[in-house]
């Protein structure tokens, strides 16, 4: 690495990412091999349908003189050894095309793992480059590549040279220490030296210190932390957007000893949820199908382990699912209590709660039997049920009171989740 700059790095990205374009070249034109082949089966098919048909030809001149002379035998036995080294023929390009198909098909699968396993493999080079060039250069520049996807909500994408004069401004320890230092962590936190990199700590630090100076005025309010929902994309396997506020949270408030976090530490569950937020919400914004294979890939890419707490992969699982996995943040409606329902002066009569049902079951407010009845005081109270009905539900939790506890922390308004009946008979 010692003769590591600016421009042989811009190279080496620049060959990352036209792999991809290389690869599906590659993949194209083992395609026009098997085309190829099979127009030379074509080929073959159409020269034995001739050679056949200049056999009957020379059959039926055979049979149709009265004498058949010399010539006549010489031309069917010159046909029929046509037509059978046409079908010999034919034979072995059919022969040699399925070879050629299924040999084709297995390079085609393994050129797109080779391609992605290099592209990997150079995005960790070109980290460690980046981490080179910012640590040794004594006059060291911001990097303007894109290494990774892209920021998430609520950062400003800024240049070492325009946020801070400091050389390793651009390396992730050294935003890491500062994103700390704006949480409010203390310095001895610092990540990297518990794991005994010196080096990198000693950016992280770095980071940390200039943290209080970083002007992020620009940064974008992420739509999870906004109270108007329409920024939020759609959400795919049936899950909705429900606002965190209207949902009960009896009994959740301080993560009680039945709560507590065993399954997952709380930390992790954070770092997952802020994956979330910052990386995996503006993918679903382009497309809410994303396959867990391109999460994979692009987890891949960014060196990213599997299973851990920052997976793009992990964090879809645990917040999305697919559509016949069950362990997103799952919720159900229920009638607010006797006590909820009692700030309503009229809520425990019977005409009242008659109303009230009445709009559950979807009837017009035309149906009052009360004033059909001519009982005007209990016409009222009806009516005024069917319309209290509005409020006459709540959501409780079936699962994810962990996730949606950490959200909430985080500042989030809303959640994905799935919604289910009362009694959960959704489910």
């Amino acid at each position: 690495m010692s003769g590591a700059n600016l421009q042989s790095l811009q190279a080496l990205i620049e060959f990352r990412d036209a792999l991809p374009t290389l690869c599906e070249t590659a993949i194209n034109e083992v395609q026009e091999m098997v085309e190829s082949a099979r127009r030379a089966v074509q080929d073959a098919e159409d020269t034995l349908s001739d050679c056949q048909a200049d056999l009957w030809d020379a059959e039926d001149a055979q049979q149709n003189r009265e004498e058949s002379g010399y010539d006549d035998y010489s031309d069917v036995e010159y046909a029929q050894t046509a037509v059978a080294q046409a079908e010999d023929h034919l034979s072995q390009v059919q022969a040699a095309f399925m070879s050629l198909q299924s040999t084709a098909s297995a390079q085609s699968s393994r050129l797109t793992g080779h391609f992605a396993n290099a592209q990997s493999v150079l995005d960790q080079r070109i980290q460690a480059a980046k981490h080179y060039i910012a640590l040794s250069a004594p006059n060291a520049v911001s990097l303007s590549v894109n290494n990774g996807p892209a920021r998430g909500w609520g950062s400003t994408v800024t240049t070492a040279t325009t946020r801070s004069d400091h050389i390793a401004a651009s390396t992730p320890a050294f935003e890491s220490g500062r994103k700390a230092r704006l949480e409010g962590k203390d310095r001895n936190s610092n990540p990297y030296r518990q794991q005994g990199r010196d080096r990198v700590a000693e950016v992280w630090d770095q980071g940390w210190v200039e943290g209080a100076s970083v002007d992020d005025s620009n940064a974008v309010v992420s739509p999870l932390r906004d109270t108007v929902p329409a920024a939020l994309p759609a959400l795919p396997n049936g899950l909705q957007w429900v606002e965190i506020d209207k949902i009960s949270w009896d009994g959740v408030d301080g993560i009680p000893d039945n709560l507590a976090f065993r399954k997952v530490s709380k930390e992790n569950m954070r770092e997952m949820l802020e994956t979330f937020e910052n990386q995996l919400l503006p993918v679903l914004s382009e497309n809410k199908d994303v396959s867990a294979d391109e999460l994979v890939m692009i987890d891949k890419q960014n060196a990213c382990a599997e299973g851990s707490s920052n997976s793009l992969r992990l964090s879809h699982d645990s917040m999305i699912g697919s559509s016949n996995t069950s362990d997103v943040i799952v919720l159900h409606s229920k009638p607010l209590s006797p006590g909820q329902n009692a700030e309503h002066p009229a809520a425990s009569t019977p005409a009242f709660e008659s109303g009230r049902k009445a709009r559950v079951e979807g009837k017009d407010r035309n149906s009052n039997p009360y004033r059909q009845l001519g009982r005007e005081g209990a016409a009222n109270i009806w009516d005024q049920g069917w319309e209290w009905q509005l409020s006459e539900k709540q959501l409780a939790f079936t699962s994810g009171r962990h996730r949606t506890l950490v959200a909430r922390e985080l500042g989030w308004k809303f959640i994905p989740a799935r919604v289910l009946g009362d009694g959960q008979d959704d489910k």
